[in-house]
């Protein structure tokens, strides 16, 4: 297992020189986020049989970090954006995956193994996007989701400054010009678990974790909390976090396997 986290960390240190070297602004993304993109690459390896044979997509991947990541460790996958910019597309060529980074439909096939990495929230109506996840399933195939925790300890907190229990503020949501861009609906475990069963996955595994490295983030954007009410606030959230993982941590990674008639 070091030696698998080593091999990330190498990856992770040769995406950042290629950004660095691109004078890529989008570097933050892959710092802000690198935590969730290892917890995902690691519980996949781990929950997924015989993930290296496997054909793979990773759907809906925007700035293509993760298609990256499972690319340099020798999985077959490749990537799909229906709503690609030309920035996303930048980022492709500067990691050397534009070849396997696609935003039209016609371009795509069936997979053993669908990722939705930071997908799911996105999605305002799920019945169609479903029916589409069945069509890209295989036979036996299995689909994994990394989504926000609904019951984060930031969404209580938003709750009690914004008095709103959804994902984004009012002013954000009043000038939303599409319905994909921002957080539309976040879920609890249970929400997940409902939601695949319903269309006829069967879950496999589930695990609420916390994919945040504020350090990380402080280092680059270099910010954060330096006052000390302010310390005590972040660590207060941590302890919350430490002694409620299953309520308050901000993640839910979820593994189901088709179980529908094709």
């Amino acid at each position: 297992m070091q030696d698998l986290k080593n091999q990330i960390a190498s990856i992770r240190s040769e995406m950042t020189r290629s950004l660095e070297q691109a004078g890529s602004p989008f570097l933050p993304i892959l710092i802000k986020n690198w935590k969730r993109y290892e917890t995902c690459v690691l519980f996949l390896l781990r929950e997924v049989p015989d993930i290296k044979n496997l054909t793979i997509c990773d759907y809906g991947c925007g700035h293509p970090y993760m298609l990256h990541i499972l690319k340099k460790l020798g999985l077959h996958v490749i990537g799909f954006e229906p709503y690609a910019t030309e920035d996303e597309w930048a980022t492709a060529r500067t990691l050397n995956v534009d070849s396997i980074y696609f935003s039209k439909p016609e371009d795509v096939s069936s997979y053993d193994l669908v990722i939705l990495v930071d997908v799911i929230e996105h999605i305002s109506v799920p019945h169609f996007f479903m029916l589409d996840m069945q069509k890209l399933m295989n036979k036996g195939g299995q689909i994994f989701i990394s989504t926000p925790n609904v019951l984060r300890i930031d969404m209580y907190i938003n709750f009690l400054l914004r008095r709103t229990g959804h994902p984004n503020p009012i002013h954000t949501f009043a000038t939303m010009e599409n319905n994909y861009t921002h957080h539309q609906r976040e879920f609890t475990m249970n929400e997940l678990h409902f939601l695949f069963r319903k269309y006829d996955f069967k879950p496999v595994t589930s695990y609420v974790q916390k994919t945040v490295d504020r350090d990380a983030i402080r280092k680059y954007y270099k910010s954060g909390p330096k006052s000390i009410p302010g310390r005590i606030y972040e660590g207060f959230k941590d302890f919350l976090i430490y002694l409620f993982p299953n309520s308050f941590a901000n993640n839910l990674l979820f593994l189901a396997k088709e179980n529908f008639v094709k």
